[in-house]
């Protein structure tokens, strides 16, 4: 029997919580829906798999459509048995834009763990210096905390005037943490500017925007020292005065006390919203964390590096993958669809309960995340509540990965690459994939 739009929504978001014993957060958006509709069935496991030969037939021309680029790498699977029920070059690695922060996710988690929390510290120097400490905190902010609270740099300062730190000649930022070029090998040099992404640094707030709160607004050009002149304007308003305004970076002299510390979120949290906003800057913080704590360089090569290690201790093949960054942001990495589902299927697995959070972050077509835009006219408004994937684009590639629950209740995993020449022809056109997918028990 195929659902109403009430029920495919509710089990689009409960789908991982009943199939793989997990709970999945909840986006506020769905709330409304979830209270007037019906208990969610549980998954069958025994639903019927959908026809490989019918489903490609169904798939194939909307693949072929020229808004894809005409040459697509797609690959569909069975989440629960791993069946391929249609291959496109599937295990050809393809350009694969921010589908490839489902990587970096299931690494933040596997190595750091999905209570894990990132410190921002601030050190006293033995003649009264402040060293504003970056521990790799994409989150801390200078606005409200928000839910789940954020990190928050007022609170720094607060902590300081409370520890009594008084005279401070001066505050010096210490990026230390993090190594290499702030800039990956094949980013435009717009991105900055544009407000993609900051230098990446060991210490920002508001993700290192100009305008905070403005998600596209231009990203600092340091944004570490930036950190440093607010949190000078901050001490003052806590009533510690500094002496100089000028903020300089600096490595915090060893033995110096601890004055005060903020916390960021739990990492499943980062892993969560990291996924939902796409949030490149995020993603490359977490990809130096990883990198740090396997003892390789937290740098661009370290975290690509880090990548690569936790897809051996997961089991899943490697070859023909190439990293530059983890974001995705770079022009040169490429990514197989098959290595991208391995790792769903990965966190889909009773081995690997710490790898559950990943599926909350996935961004609900037409109701969280960068998919709140989509699936919202004919032909894809099936898909709205049904399909959760992660999104991407840059110029000339489109892509969509994530899960499906199908008319008859079987969870599908999903990946489309495709050298999209537009991006909202190639949003529509992979929306199109996806919600035929859902709508198609393909038997």
């Amino acid at each position: 029997m195929r659902r109403g739009p009430a029920r495919g929504l509710v089990t689009a978001v409960a789908a991982l919580a009943v199939a793989f014993g997990g709970a999945a957060s909840q986006p506020a958006a769905i709330a409304d829906v979830q209270a007037s509709a019906v208990a969610p069935p549980q998954l069958d496991v025994a639903a019927p798999l959908p026809s490989a030969a019918r489903l490609t037939d169904i798939l194939t021309p909307l693949l072929s459509s020229p808004a894809l680029g005409g040459l697509p790498a797609a690959l569909v699977v069975d989440a629960l048995s791993g069946a391929v029920l249609m291959d496109l070059r599937g295990q050809d690695p393809t350009a694969p834009a921010s589908t490839a922060k489902i990587i970096i996710a299931a690494a933040a988690l596997h190595v750091l763990g999905p209570e894990a929390r990132i410190d921002t510290k601030v050190y006293r120097a033995s003649d009264g210096t402040l060293y504003l400490t970056g521990g790799g905190d994409a989150t801390l902010t200078t606005g409200a905390a928000g839910s789940p609270p954020r990190a928050r740099l007022q609170d720094l300062a607060v902590g300081v005037a409370r520890a009594g730190a008084r005279p401070v000649p001066r505050v010096v930022v210490d990026t230390s943490l993090f190594t290499g070029p702030e800039l990956a090998p094949g980013w435009k040099t717009s991105y900055v500017t544009e407000g993609n992404v900051a230098p990446v640094q060991s210490l920002e707030v508001d993700g290192g925007r100009e305008s905070p709160g403005v998600r596209n607004a231009p990203r600092s050009p340091d944004p570490a020292v930036a950190a440093g002149k607010d949190f000078v304007h901050m001490l003052a308003a806590a009533g510690v005065a500094v002496s100089s305004s000028q903020v300089t970076k600096g490595v915090t002299p060893a033995g110096s006390p601890v004055v005060a510390t903020v916390t960021s979120p739990p990492m499943y949290d980062l892993v969560e919203e990291m996924l939902t906003y796409s949030d490149n800057e995020l993603a490359e913080s977490l990809g130096r964390l990883v990198a740090s704590r396997l003892g390789l360089p937290a740098s661009f090569s370290g975290a690509a590096e880090a990548d690569l290690r936790v897809l051996d201790m997961l089991g899943i093949p490697t070859a023909g993958l190439v990293l530059r960054d983890v974001s995705g942001l770079s022009v040169d990495d490429r990514i197989a669809p098959a290595t991208l589902l391995a790792v769903l299927r990965a966190a889909a697995a009773a081995e690997h309960p710490e790898l559950r959070p990943m599926f909350a972050g996935l961004p609900i077509a037409a109701l969280t995340g960068t998919l709140i835009k989509r699936f919202r006219d004919p032909p894809v408004r099936g898909g709205a509540g049904v399909v959760r994937a992660k999104t991407g684009h840059l110029a000339g590639v489109g892509a969509l990965a994530g899960q499906v629950v199908d008319v008859d209740g079987r969870l599908l995993f999903f990946a489309v690459l495709a050298p999209a020449p537009k991006v909202t022809p190639g949003e529509v056109a992979l929306d199109r994939v996806a919600a035929t997918l859902a709508a198609c028990g393909c038997r």
